[in-house]
């Protein structure tokens, strides 16, 4: 027997393959017969198909099953098998497993197995085929109904699992940031299992942006999936005006001849003089309106005359835009885009004082009604001082902490109602300077994307002012002393309260002011030794100083 044990693996293979060539598979047989030698009962495989009837329609509670594709299992109960040639071979046998798309499934004595190509049944004693289906779509085995003329046949009865139902309700629900929803999956399912790793068939989330959750229901290796879209609407950061809206502030505004800031952050593409806030009167001197001209360049109006800027912001992008004047110290008028003074200008000659009436201040219209701004606004101060240029560039791109402040006499973030969302119920603007003191919004629709509560602002409400100035400097190119650059001189831009410039030669200057200053353009001079020199940026003690160097190259006689 040891030659038919070394050849049995090249048999097996032969007789049991699909594409063995005819020849092949007589050869391996009749070789087998002579090493087997006389009156060997030979258990070769008898490749017969079944050859059905037309299949019977299967009963509702039964399942034709992909088994070679199909992710859901389907549990075989009884495997009848009869008449196969010389083995008389007659029963039903209950199976222990499951068939699932795997390559053979053993039940007693029985193995049922894929090829490839079509179902086996034979013999797990000599690997004994019992039978083949190769009759229509070779990856079904039908459950019951099915049934042979003639001989072999065979039944398979199967207890299907069918695929579970599930849904998610609600399904896109619209949440509010910070606000939870509950989730209900229903279905046949046995068991669920969300994405989040909750198993319950109720869920409560409170996703922070908008996502997708989805949860799985399961009957033993059967799986169904459904999901539900959670919108959630940012929180509003800004309040878009459309023509007619406006807000009545319930604060009065800066009186006669005091120095004032006004600073706001807009967006806007309008073409028309567009206020963004008013008070007084239009007697001589006796108004303060902060303007957008049709040019898109800032202007404030006066009463009975105007200082407008050189610079336009009506680009339908973000910007910070503010005003500041100081009568008492100066006839200036300051212009102030993205935190950088731009320029100043003087107040009118016809006009040699303020003399503004300090009424109520409106935010988007005129006091009488007109020039409405449209576009969007976002982080309004009013002070009754004139803010310093440092001040400026410090607290342009932040949010406040009004408690820490002085002479800010409202303060307005807009971090109200949902974006774009059902927000009529959000009438009043906070007061951040005077909560004693709410705006009262007019005219707004308070829904959809216009004339509402909306998001992103100009100014993220997670961005604190901090008060710490970014100390800097940008120093020269070298500079080359000879000819009429003897001593040698240059500049630098710098933002601090001290510069100092040392180098070679104990070469020592120092420039100090009493508020800090941004991007000021100073001076150097007297330089007569080439080398390495250092400038040096400080604030205040405490705070670590910035330094930066450039080179003196050439020499003076």
């Amino acid at each position: 027997m040891s030659g038919i044990n070394s050849i049995y693996p090249l048999i097996q293979h032969l007789t049991r393959s699909n594409t063995a060539p005819a020849n092949l598979m007589r050869l391996s047989v009749f070789i087998l017969m002579l090493v087997s030698g006389p009156g060997s009962r030979i258990a070769v495989a008898q490749r017969q198909t079944i050859r059905p009837n037309e299949p019977a329609t299967p009963r509702a509670a039964d399942n034709t099953a992909n088994l070679q594709t199909s992710s859901c299992a389907v549990t075989l109960t009884r495997i009848d098998v009869y008449g196969f040639g010389n083995d008389n071979y007659n029963g039903s046998y209950l199976v222990n497993g499951t068939i699932n798309g795997a390559p053979s499934w053993k039940m007693d004595n029985q193995i049922i197995q894929w090829t490839g190509t079509e179902w086996q049944i034979f013999r797990n004693i000599g690997n004994t085929i019992l039978a083949t289906n190769k009759t229509g779509s070779a990856s079904y085995i039908p459950c019951d109904g099915w049934s042979g003329s003639g001989s072999p046949y065979l039944t398979v009865g199967c207890g299907a699992l069918s695929s579970p139902s599930v849904r998610v309700t609600p399904n896109a629900p619209t949440i509010s940031a910070g606000q939870s929803v509950t989730l209900t999956a229903t279905g046949t399912g046995t068991a669920y299992l969300w994405s989040n790793g909750e198993t319950s068939t109720e869920v409560v989330v409170a996703p922070a942006s908008t996502t997708t959750l989805s949860v799985t229901a399961r009957t033993g290796d059967c799986v169904a999936t459904a999901t539900a879209a959670i919108t959630v609407r940012a929180k509003g950061a800004a309040l878009n005006f459309a023509s007619g809206n406006y807000v009545a502030t319930g604060v009065n505004g800066i009186a006669g001849n005091s120095a004032r800031t006004v600073e706001a952050w807009i967006k806007t593409s309008a073409t028309a003089d567009s206020y963004i806030m008013d008070w007084g009167n239009t007697g001589t001197g006796g108004r303060w309106g902060f303007v957008m001209r049709n040019t898109g360049y800032l202007a404030v109006y006066l009463g009975g005359a105007n200082v407008t800027g050189s610079f336009a912001v009506n680009d339908g992008k973000w910007h910070h835009v503010a005003v500041s004047t100081d009568p008492s110290a100066s006839t200036a008028v300051a212009f102030y885009i993205d935190g950088v003074l731009k320029e100043t200008k003087p107040l009118p000659a016809s006009l040699t004082t303020l003399n503004t009436v300090g009424d109520e201040i409106y935010l988007g219209a005129t006091k009488s009604m007109g020039s409405y701004f449209v576009g969007t606004m976002d982080e309004v101060r009013i002070w009754d001082r004139a803010l310093a240029d440092y001040e400026v560039a410090l607290n342009y791109a932040c949010q406040l902490n009004p408690a820490t402040q002085t002479g800010l006499r409202a303060y307005y973030t807009f971090n109200q109602g949902d974006d774009g969302g059902a927000n009529t119920g959000i009438t009043s603007l906070t007061n951040l300077a005077n909560a004693q003191s709410p705006g009262t919004l007019k005219n707004f629709s308070l829904s959809g994307s216009t004339s509402n509560w909306v998001a992103p602002g100009g100014v993220s409400s997670s961005a604190t002012c901090t008060g710490t100035l970014s100390l800097t400097a940008t120093p020269p190119a070298s500079v080359v002393l000879g000819g009429t650059n003897c001593p040698g001189r240059t500049t630098f831009t710098g933002t601090g309260r001290w510069f100092a410039v040392t180098g070679p030669g104990n070469y020592l200057g120092i420039k100090g002011f009493r508020s800090p200053v941004i991007n000021r353009l100073l001076g150097i001079s007297d330089l007569r030794t080439a080398g390495t020199y250092y400038i040096v940026v400080y604030d205040t003690p405490g705070i670590p100083p910035y330094i930066t160097s450039f080179q003196v190259t050439g020499s003076c006689p």
